[in-house]
């Protein structure tokens, strides 16, 4: 089952895999009744705020200009920001529209799919307590409304973090998302997939490829272990340009790039992603290159990697494959380029 299955508010959750159903529940009470605010999101985040004592606000909120606001990270462990069970049901429904308004549903279906990953993992792996789907917490930058302000929701393999002008996205990364498992093998959730695009459409590309362009599309005068981009880095290091590039792809293949793209950017909201992938596609592709090392071969491991003058996408997936982490990163747009 691909994510794409893993329906979000105010869908009726039938036929949802019991974990994701009890996950979803426990965090989003009364699902099958919410509906999604029409409000703009910065009246929906004040009206979020003004719900909380002063104690909690306090926690939840912080200056534009906090270095807090760069220190996004996907590893286990505490966040700053209010956690999920600090709380009470109304505020975890507009929570929940809060983010379903900011994101497309399909982003929204993979925040909650990489939440139930992480309660399904704490089941395989009998560690509940430490994969635990409460876990997650979330922070404002700034004051909702006013020029510049920010929101960051992020826990284990998870990382949104958005910057406004007012009630408009002016970025929607560092994105980062993970799967451990990359699908859940076993139980009532067998099968589940939170990104399944993200792995499937980039396989597909380098099987699209030749042999010539895949001996280019592996070479590199740079290789390194992980990631180019860091935790809490405030600007992408793009590195140097490795494997082939865009402009050497038949037609077939540059769509299957774009889509590989766009299925990153794609889940933030389409008033934001649809301009972002305009220019991208206009502005980057002289200079966009598609990167990939490892194996093509389901269930074993590999690394891909795009970037152009400022588009950064990375993706590994190890562990035999079970274990995946992907960020997009924007070297001039990356927490609204201030």
């Amino acid at each position: 089952m691909s994510v794409t299955k893993c329906p979000t508010l105010p869908m009726k959750p039938i036929g949802m895999p019991r974990i994701v159903l009890l996950t979803l529940v426990a965090l989003f009470p009364a699902i099958s009744v919410a509906h999604p605010s029409t409000l703009p999101v910065d009246e929906q985040a004040n009206a979020w705020l003004e719900s909380f004592t002063p104690e909690a606000r306090g926690k939840a909120t912080f200056s534009f200009d906090d270095p807090e606001r760069y220190r996004f990270r996907w590893t286990p462990g505490q966040r700053e920001g209010v956690k999920l069970d600090e709380l009470d049901d109304a505020q975890r429904h507009a929570l929940r529209d809060l983010l379903r308004t900011v994101l497309s549903e399909a982003g929204a279906n993979k925040v909650d799919a990489i939440i139930a990953t992480e309660a399904a993992l704490g089941v395989l792996t009998n560690a509940t307590s430490y994969r635990d789907p409460e876990k997650y917490w979330t922070a404002i930058f700034g004051n909702p409304g006013e020029a510049n302000w920010g929101l960051r929701f992020e826990g284990h393999h998870l990382s949104v973090n958005l910057t406004f002008s007012g009630a408009k996205i002016v970025s929607g990364s560092p994105l980062f998302l993970g799967a451990n498992p990359e699908t859940v093998p076993s139980g009532p959730d067998a099968g589940l997939r939170a990104l399944a695009g993200e792995v499937d459409l980039a396989r597909e590309l380098y099987l699209s490829l030749d042999e010539k362009q895949r001996e280019v599309a592996r070479g590199s005068e740079e290789w390194f272990v992980g990631f180019l981009t860091s935790a809490g880095e405030r600007r992408a290091n793009l590195g140097k340009p490795a494997g082939i590039a865009a402009t050497a792809l038949n037609d077939d293949q540059k769509e299957a790039l774009r889509r590989v793209i766009a299925v990153y950017v794609e889940s933030i909201a389409p008033g934001y992603a649809a301009p972002y992938l305009e220019r991208a596609f206009a502005e980057e592709w002289p200079d966009l290159r598609f990167f990939w090392e490892g194996s093509e071969e389901p269930g074993k491991d590999y690394y891909y990697r795009i970037a152009g003058k400022r588009l950064l996408i990375e993706h590994e997936n190890r562990s035999g494959g079970t274990h995946v982490h992907a960020v997009w990163r924007d070297a001039e747009a990356d927490f609204g380029g201030m």
